[in-house]
């Protein structure tokens, strides 16, 4: 040791070199100024070595924190090794006087433990004493400390109550050489960043709460930012702490309602479409880059019993949802709209269209991709009166379950009051879905009104059963008759062959409410009454070329929708467009609010995050595959162009055009419907369908009676008829009844007079000359009656 230090000044890291007095005296700072400042009386508590009696100068002085942290066994190590060693003790000062003196390039020796935020500096170097053994492991008197294990010790309700928490603490751990660099990286960054805590230990609690609150603040700042840099320099140590379920990207649920069976309304298209814009939205790295975004479907089967039940489901359900996509279902909608302010969720429908849903005040929460159902209110008497029809016919199921696509025209008021339209005479008629026969009544009592133009807004099996009737009663459009069905329907749905067949093993796994029909016709026969009908739809696709959410174009979409819905073996959906933006208003509502308030989703099912949700969601404006998707301010809907369309067996034709907003000047605007007449193709021998009524003469002056009985007004006329004439029948009977009891009664009096003569004897031959007339009596030819003074014992007086 001595050879080694007198050649080359070298110092061994070993514990002899502390037996060695020319190397001890240079670790001596027994009479250092500094150290009487920091500690007045340190000798009188330090303890000095005896071999170092006389010669405290050329001892190497030893710091340390407390005197019995190391129960005593330091001072056995000194005596027991024969080391040239003092200790002094600095209590909370250690790591301040350490530092003092490496920076001004003294050498200096102390114990302290290890990982340490001093060892961590890396300007250190552990001497080492003779290897731990057994029979010294509890007072390694001459002998190095033991290797302690640290221990994790966790609350216990952590196990149940936080599984993934406690899964990461459990698997956590760190090499001495991690702890290092973590510590150093603390303690440069807090040293350098911080002058009241220059040569602080970080993890000393005593010194800490003495620093003001700002050093305090900034030490957690600066612990907190070498941990984070830690996790992202390091990904492959802590992903192997995480549980499976934690390795993917945290998942934000939404509740899907769909109609994937049932009579009324059943697409199973409509989730493809739902699936694809998730996949879309989750393979974008700008959109919900840490989250991944997934859907619960359920079937509501277009019923709003079944889909409140659904609804009520998703409430239940751990981890919550964030939102409801749907339903689609007008009267379903209605209901959760209501029902979800209540949990401050929000709602998106691709479908429902009922008339009051885009009043913010009501539903405050409910947003809605297609058009309001108002639009056709508006477009169907402008459409009218371009073409001069007045009497209009309307049927409609007792079905609450329908979407309202013609429904506002149920509403006569709305139809019929005036306007800048020409007043339009109604003859509406509610079909019991439960009764086939009503089908045949209704058309024939629109055929016996003269109505020729009928709007029928009915699911598409009562469809198949109207059409039917319609070719048997002839009101076709070869016939004269104009009809408008809902564009709504899937693309076979006039295939009457198929809907009365037997349904395959695949149809039922597919639609277990599948129930045959039996409607009397050929689907030749169907295709013929329907042929040149019209309908009104909304524009569910923008150009093919226009780049849309998700970085596709329209025309991709349509592939890739394609493609899926036929590998599914289902149809494609009309609304499969509503359905991919409701996707993407969510993602993108979701990741502004994520970027805006990163615990959002901790707070799911509170009024803020709802109307923050709310105001995001209203504000939103991109394009979208059914056009451009923006709300307009306070109103839920957007306003979507509608098309006018003539359909037939082997071509559509486009053939008007409705704009719900078109700028005539500076903040001015008003709807416009264009029409084209010569792309109109009339199927009639006579061309135009003409009304046969005006409103004057299709007025029936029994329309109160005619609409409480259900009736047609003729029916209702002779029903009135047979009424007077079976009264006025009655009333006779009754008066001859009369007539006769009275005059029965007088027959009875004189019955009686005659028999009491009998018994008087006045009618014996004796007395017969008293009842022949006098020559002083008056014949009774010659006498009038005037009034009748009364009765008395010979009979009646009169004068």
């Amino acid at each position: 040791m001595e050879k080694l230090w007198s050649e080359g000044r070298h110092v061994l890291d070993h514990w002899r070199a502390l037996q060695t007095i020319k190397l001890t005296r240079h670790f001596s700072l027994w009479t250092d100024p500094e150290l009487q400042k920091l500690q007045p009386g340190y000798r009188l508590r330090a303890y000095k070595n005896s071999k170092c009696r006389g010669r405290r100068k050329k001892c190497a002085t030893l710091f340390a924190t407390y005197n019995g942290v190391d129960t005593g066994i330091l001072q056995s190590q000194i005596e027991s090794l024969g080391l040239f060693v003092d200790i002094v003790w600095l209590g909370d000062q250690l790591s301040n006087y350490v530092h003092q003196k490496v920076k001004a390039g003294k050498a200096i020796m102390f114990f302290n433990w290890h990982p340490n935020v001093l060892v961590a500096t890396g300007l250190f170097t552990r001497i080492n004493f003779p290897e731990t053994h057994a029979q010294h492991k509890d007072a390694p008197v001459d002998c190095d400390f033991p290797v302690n294990q640290l221990t994790k010790v966790l609350w216990g309700p952590i196990k149940s109550g936080a599984p993934d928490a406690y899964h990461i603490i459990s698997k956590m751990s760190f090499t001495d050489l991690e702890y290092d660099q973590l510590l150093a990286m603390a303690s440069s960054s807090s040293f350098s960043s911080n002058s009241h805590s220059s040569h602080v230990p970080l993890t000393n609690p005593h010194l800490r709460s003495s620093l003001p609150s700002s050093a305090r603040r900034s030490i957690t700042r600066n612990l907190e930012d070498v941990a984070c840099k830690w996790i992202q320099d390091n990904p492959s140590r802590w992903e192997r702490w995480l549980p499976q379920s934690l390795k993917e990207k945290p998942k934000i649920y939404l509740g899907g309602l769909f109609p994937l069976t049932g009579k009324s309304w059943a697409e199973m298209g409509l989730v493809k479409a739902a699936e694809l814009a998730l996949d879309m939205v989750n393979e974008d790295p700008d959109i919900l880059p840490s989250y991944r975004l997934e859907m619960i479907v359920n079937d509501t089967q277009c019923k709003h019993d079944t889909a409140m039940g659904q609804f009520i489901a998703f409430q239940r359900r751990q981890p919550p949802i964030t939102g409801i996509l749907g339903p689609g279902c007008s009267e379903a909608a209605e209901r959760i709209a209501s029902l979800s302010q209540h949990f401050h969720l929000l709602m998106v429908s691709y479908g429902a269209q009922k008339l009051d849903m885009s009043d913010r005040s009501k539903y405050p929460y409910f947003f809605n991709i297609g058009p309001p159902a108002h639009l056709y209110k508006q477009v169907y008497p402008a459409l009218f009166e371009k073409l001069g029809w007045q009497v209009i016919g309307a049927v409609t199921q007792s079905s609450p379950q329908l979407p309202e696509y013609h429904l506002p025209l149920v509403d006569k008021h709305d139809l019929t009051s005036g306007g800048r339209f020409q007043p339009l005479v109604l003859r509406h008629k509610v079909l019991n879905i439960s009764e086939t026969a009503d089908v045949s009544k209704t058309l024939k009592e629109f055929k016996e009104q003269k109505v020729r133009v009928i709007i029928a807004d009915v699911s598409s099996n009562v469809a198949r059963q109207i059409m039917c009737e319609a070719f048997k009663q002839q009101m076709t459009g070869s016939k004269g008759y104009v009809w408008f069905l809902p564009s709504w329907y899937p693309e076979d749905w006039q295939n009457v062959d198929y809907y009365n067949s037997e349904p395959s093993l695949q149809e039922i796994a597919n639609s277990p409410h599948f129930v045959r029909e039996n409607v009397p016709c050929t689907t030749e026969q169907v295709e013929q009454a329907y042929e040149g009908h019209f309908v009104l739809t909304q524009n569910t696709l923008a150009a093919s070329e226009t780049v849309v959410a998700g970085g596709i174009t329209v025309k991709k979409f349509q592939n890739m929708y394609a493609k899926r819905c036929s590998e599914a073996n289902v149809h494609e959906s009309l609304f499969a467009s509503f359905v991919y933006d409701a996707i993407w208003v969510f993602a993108n509502a979701l990741d502004v609010e994520l970027q805006q308030n990163k615990a959002a989703l901790e707070t799911l099912g509170t009024q803020a995050n709802a109307r923050a949700l709310q105001r995001v969601m209203g504000n939103l404006s991109f394009s979208g595959v059914s056009g451009w998707i923006r709300f307009q301010g306070e109103n839920s809907n957007r306003f979507l162009d509608l098309t006018i369309k003539q359909v037939f067996t082997n071509e559509t034709r486009l053939v008007g055009q409705y704009k719900p907003i078109v700028a005539v000047g500076k903040g001015h605007s008003h709807p416009l419907l264009q029409l084209d007449t010569e792309r109109i193709r009339w199927l009639s021998p006579v061309g135009a369908i003409l009304d046969e009524l005006n409103a004057e003469d299709g007025e029936c002056f029994l329309e109160s009676i005619k609409d409480l009985l259900g009736v047609s007004c003729t029916l209702a006329s002779v029903i009135i008829l047979a009424l007077v004439f079976f009264s006025v029948l009655v009333i006779a009977v009754i008066l001859l009844f009369s007539l006769k009891y009275r005059c029965d009664t007088k027959v009875k009096k004189l019955k009686a007079t005659h028999e009491r003569m009998k018994e008087l004897g006045l009618l014996s031959e004796e007395y017969s000359h008293l009842l022949t007339v006098d020559d002083w009596e008056i014949s009774l030819d010659n006498i009038v009656l005037n009034r009748e003074l009364g009765e008395g014992a010979f009979g009646e007086k009169h004068y």
